[in-house]
């Protein structure tokens, strides 16, 4: 048996009522998310129970595999709650190793004393790009090649052999200058060109999606990952997004059940029971 609930089955909280606001807040991803500036946000969409609903089915299927294995049964117990801080887990790092507390930083990410920006404007939107230490420093001194062929490397001709840097040793006022010509070299070129050239370069760029990018985007169109699911009740078909692999056998995917739909197949298939017998406990107000 699976339970998934705010707090867990345990605990003070054990019969707190919650939602996602609540739970992204008690959980502390809120804490770490939106301007430093400003009022913590809520990750749009419900971080909350997504991360519970995975949790949850990884634990059912480990309990399957323990119970295939010995036939004890196992109850299965999900705080929502719980599931959004595994979300934070980096955070908590900063203390033990840092002596520093994260906090929010919009765009940008702390690394030892300094922030660095992740999430940068385009011509039509918005990418994700880090500058790297280490074996990823290959993928900025390739952006500043890219820049230099175009002429718009400005003054980082000192930045050519990243990869010699000690990152941490710069300056926040270095990073920044760095941060400003790539910057203005990003916001003259969409989506599309960057990642193309990213590809193509070896940088370590991600084009920020919107849902109809998804949508439309041709990896997932080849894979023939959107599926279309029958709802009667509605009269329509709507499109789910699918699975993120691929089975040789697989169910087709249903709409979700509603409440006490598959009771009595349940009753009579999986457990045996007579109508009788279910009739009797029916009367009884059981089921």
């Amino acid at each position: 048996m699976t339970s998934i609930t705010p707090y867990g089955q345990t605990g003070p909280y054990r019969n707190y009522k919650a939602y996602d606001l609540t739970l992204q807040a008690s959980g502390g991803l809120m804490y770490v998310s939106g301007d430093p500036d400003r009022p913590p946000v809520r990750i749009s969409f419900p971080q909350a129970y997504f991360h519970a609903s995975l949790h949850g089915a990884v634990g059912t299927l480990i309990a399957h595999h323990f119970r295939e294995i010995t036939g004890e049964g196992q109850h299965v117990d999900i705080s929502a709650h719980e599931s959004v801080w595994v979300c934070c887990v980096l955070e908590s790092y900063y203390w033990p190793t840092l002596g520093m507390i994260q906090k929010r930083a919009g765009p940008k990410i702390r690394r030892g004393p300094n922030l660095f920006r992740e999430a940068w404007v385009c011509k039509d939107g918005q990418v994700n790009f880090r500058l790297m230490p280490g074996i990823y420093a290959r993928s900025v001194i390739h952006l500043f090649q890219w820049m230099e062929e175009e002429g718009m490397a400005g003054d980082l001709a000192w930045a050519r052999d990243f990869d010699k840097i000690d990152m941490y040793k710069l300056t926040q006022h270095e990073i920044d200058l760095i941060e400003k010509e790539i910057g203005d070299f990003f916001v003259k070129k969409t989506k599309a060109e960057l990642q193309k050239g990213a590809v193509e370069r070896s940088i370590y760029l991600q084009a920020s999606n919107t849902p109809e990018d998804i949508a439309l985007d041709e990896q997932l169109i080849s894979r023939d990952f959107w599926v279309s699911v029958e709802h009667p009740e509605l009269q329509a078909s709507l499109t789910y997004l699918g699975l993120p692999f691929k089975l040789s056998e697989l169910h087709p995917i249903r709409r979700a059940p509603k409440i006490g739909e598959h009771n009595m197949d349940v009753y009579q298939e999986e457990l045996g029971m007579s109508m009788e017998y279910l009739c009797t406990l029916k009367q009884a107000n059981i089921i």
